[in-house]
C-alpha cells in the first residue's frame, strides 16, 4: 500500500503527516517521525474500530510511505504544473 507523507519542522521536532489516512506523528528526527507515522497509519487502518478495514491479506502488506511532491507539482500526473516555456521558465496558462 502506497501512501504519501509530508514533513515539517516545529519547535525543533519533525512532524510527519499523511493526508490519505489523516494521521500525524512526531519524532526527534525524520526517521523517528516516519516510523511513528507508519505505526499511526497501521493503527488507523487495521484497528478493530476502523471503518471498512482492509482484508487480512491487505493487512499483511507493507505500508510504503512516499514523499509528497512539492507544492504546484502533482504526484500522479501533470496536475496544475505549468508547462515550461522557451528557456525552461514556467508560465501561467492564458
Amino acid at each position: 500500500m502506497k501512501l504519501h507523507y509530508h514533513l515539517s519542522e516545529r519547535d525543533g521536532r519533525q512532524l510527519a503527516s499523511c493526508r490519505e489516512v489523516e494521521v500525524e506523528a512526531w519524532g526527534a528526527s525524520t526517521v523517528e517521525a516516519l516510523e511513528a507515522l507508519r505505526r499511526a497509519v497501521r493503527e488507523a487502518l487495521y484497528s478493530d474500530e476502523a471503518v471498512g478495514p482492509p482484508s487480512r491479506a491487505e493487512a499483511l502488506e507493507a505500508i510504503e510511505l512516499v514523499a509528497e511532491a512539492p507544492r504546484g507539482q502533482s504526484v500522479d500526473g501533470p496536475g496544475d504544473v505549468l508547462p515550461p516555456r522557451k528557456g525552461g521558465v514556467p508560465t501561467a496558462p492564458t
